[in-house]
Parts: C-alpha cells; structure tokens; sequence
C-alpha cells in the first residue's frame, strides 16, 4: 500500500518535462534552406561519405526519465540516467515500456534536433557517438549515380540487403526483375523502379565471435576470403547492381548493413529523391502491387510514406533464452524488457526524406547487432513513427506468390 501511495505522489508531483516536443510536426516543417550535410568524394575507383559539421557544446543536456516511468513498484522519484537503467531486472519493469526510455539511449541528446540542425548547416551540441566515414568500394552506375544522369531517373529504388556470399539468391533476383519491373511500371502506371544490391565485404578469416558466453559461427560458409572476394569480382564484371560497402559482412554487422544502405540512399539520390523499398535477399517483392498501391498515392502522403510489417512490444531476449543466442542482447545493450515498435526488415516502404532523417539519425544511436529492433529505437528516438504496411499493400500482394527460383517464403514475419 505503501509502494501504490508514493508512485501516485510522485506521479503526481514529478511529471517528466516534456522533452523534444512537439518533434513529430516540426521534424519535416524546417526553417530557412536545407542542404544535405554528407560529402561525397572520390576513393580510389569508388566513393567516400563524410559527415559534415561543427560542434558548439561540450555540456549537451542529456535526456532521463523519471523512475515512475520505469519501475513497476516503489519508484522514488528520482530521475534515470541509461547507466542506472542496467541494473533494474526485467520483471521489475512497468509495461508497455514508456516511450520517454528510449531518448535516454546513447547519446542520450535531443536527435530530432540534431538532426534538423545538420540539415541546415548550424552546429550541433556533441559530436556523434558512431562513425562518420563510409567507404563503398563500388557503386552501380546505372542507379543513382553522380556521374550518370540517366541513374537518377527513378520514381522507386528498391535496397535490397543481401549477405555478400548469397550469390545465387541475388542471381535470382535478377532472373525475375532484369526483364520485368521497370519497364512495366514505366509503360502502364509512370513508375520506374532500380534495384540495387548492398553488401559488404568479407575480409578476416576470424569464424569464432564469443558472446554472452555463447559461442558463434561468423561464417557459415565454407569458402575462404580470397574464395568469396573472387566470386564477387565476377558478379561485379557481369552485373552493375552492387553496393559495395567497406565493412566485414557476417550476421552480427547487420546494422552496420543497414547504415550503409541508408547513407547511400541518402547521399547518393538526391537528384531524384525516390520513394525507397528496403528488402532481405529471401524473397522477391510483387513490383506490380507496389506500384499500384503508389499509382494510388497523392504527393502529399508519398512524401510521408514510412511504413513497414509492424511488430509492438517485441520481447528482448537475453542470453540464458536457449534456441535465440543469435538473437540475445545484454542488459549494457538493451537495458528494457521490450523493444519499441519496429518493422521487420524484409519489407520498409518510406519516403526519401524519412530515409535522409533516420540516415542521420543512426550516426547518434549507438550500435548493437539486431538491425530491425536497432531501426525501430532510432526511430522512436526521433518521434517518428511507423506505420502498418498492409493501410498499402495487402499481405497476400507484398511478395511473390511464385518464387521462380525460391524456396518456400517463410511467413513468420507476417504474424
């Protein structure tokens, strides 16, 4: 009785101020001109992307949260920085997890407003915790690229994420689109679509990552480095639709994937600024679906397409869950119980201009290995907000009922 009391008391008396607020109306509503603040350069035969900006702060406010937000019994309280958030257990936590947690992330600063701040070119109060320097040792020439103009005519390109030894699966993408997609979307309904592949590279011959006292395969393949990098050399000399990023591709660098998908969109399509689709390399999209459901669109809310097949209070799980290892995060990562709502990476459907906002916004969020729930955190640090895929596109018409080449489509992502 004594627990109830003092929580509605210090509900009562201690309501957090409201931090950011207001961000989800004035994140796109930006004052006075806005300019992309990533340079692009020439690197060997492929491209560098910097991050530019200057830093005017070295005290930024940091965001906490109140312990009544967080505590299920007995808060105190007292406001929460993300280093007391580790030690509470995870059945100690109030559920649904309140939204004002995920701003106490690492950095812990205001990112919508560092984010607008960037796209103006005013300084911003702390410099950001991930790396600004992106090297893709080869970009397609046939999508989006600075030196060809007939690249940049595209009304959708679609990303997709694909592991760099998935030869056959990209081929399979291939065999299904080379012939098809673009040249029917432009002939009936004025949509032409790019497809592009991202992968990275894989460099050590490191097969062993220890974690949580669990043990991984990096490389479940048995082919050595030099085995792989041959391979892909002879995609490159056949196909001009490869990102190449400079990063180790194995399952525990999705994010890393991830980031460097986004950072070239955003970097590399300004001219035109696509409508963006974001796929796995583990089954093929319905081009024809997608572009009805956006034949359908107003301009008006294509520039605010943000949507993706949504998952809410997805469970974190820890390293004594048998059977999820490769999923497993520790309490210094993910200190909540629940993820915030995130889309599965196999379909996300957004707006050019949401995709140059979360670009920005994953240099401030720290990284950690489970790229889907990672988007869905950077996101809700921003107050921006998912919607359901399927206010689009039907479940039954996102991917291809007939694979041509695929295995059966595993549906678990639906649910």
């Amino acid at each position: 009785m004594f627990c109830l009391s003092v929580f509605f008391i210090c509900l009562k008396i201690s309501s957090p101020k409201t931090q950011d607020t207001d961000t989800a109306k004035h994140q796109r509503k930006l004052s006075g001109p806005v300019s992309w603040p990533m340079k692009l350069r020439k690197y060997g035969s492929g491209y560098a992307v910097t991050l530019g900006y200057q830093v005017n702060s070295i005290n930024a406010p940091k965001f906490t949260v109140p312990d009544q937000f967080v505590l299920k019994e007995c808060p105190k309280g007292v406001p929460l920085r993300f280093e007391d958030l580790k030690g509470i257990r995870d059945h100690l936590w109030r559920l649904p997890i309140h939204p004002q947690v995920f701003r106490t992330y690492p950095q812990a600063i205001n990112v919508s407003d560092t984010v607008n701040r960037l796209l103006q070119g005013r300084p911003i109060e702390e410099a950001p915790i991930n790396n600004v320097v992106f090297r893709y040792s080869v970009v397609s020439k046939s999508v989006c690229h600075p030196d060809h103009p007939a690249s940049q005519d595209y009304d959708v390109v679609v990303v997709v994420k694909s592991g760099v030894t998935n030869f056959q699966r990209r081929e399979n993408f291939r065999r299904i689109y080379r012939t098809k997609s673009a040249d029917w979307g432009r002939l009936h309904l004025g949509q032409r679509i790019g497809i592009v592949f991202s992968v990275g590279l894989r460099v050590s011959e490191q097969n062993i990552l220890h974690r949580g006292g669990r043990t991984f395969r990096l490389n479940p393949d048995r082919e050595s480095a030099n085995e792989i990098l041959q391979r892909l050399e002879e995609e490159l000399v056949n196909n001009d639709d490869l990102i190449v990023g400079e990063y180790e591709d194995n399952y525990f660098n999705l994010t890393m994937k991830m980031q460097y998908s986004y950072i070239w969109v955003a970097t590399f399509c300004q001219r035109n600024r696509p409508i963006v689709l974001f796929l796995d390399d583990d089954g093929p999209f319905s081009d024809r679906d997608l572009a009805k459901a956006l034949y359908k669109l107003s301009p008006e809310k294509k520039a605010y397409l943000f949507h993706g097949i949504m998952v809410l209070q997805g469970r974190v799980y820890r390293y004594d869950k048998r059977g999820f290892d490769k999923w497993g995060v520790s309490k210094s990562e993910v200190p909540w119980p629940e993820y915030p709502p995130y889309p599965f990476g196999v379909y996300v459907l957004m707006s050019y201009s949401n995709v140059q906002r979360l670009a920005l916004g994953m240099l401030f969020t720290k990284f950690y290995h489970i790229d889907d729930t990672w988007l869905g955190l950077t996101a809700a640090r921003m107050s921006m907000h998912f919607r359901n895929i399927h206010l689009l596109i039907s479940k039954a018409r996102l991917l291809r009922t007939r694979q041509e080449g695929y295995g059966p489509i595993d549906w678990q992502w639906s649910v």
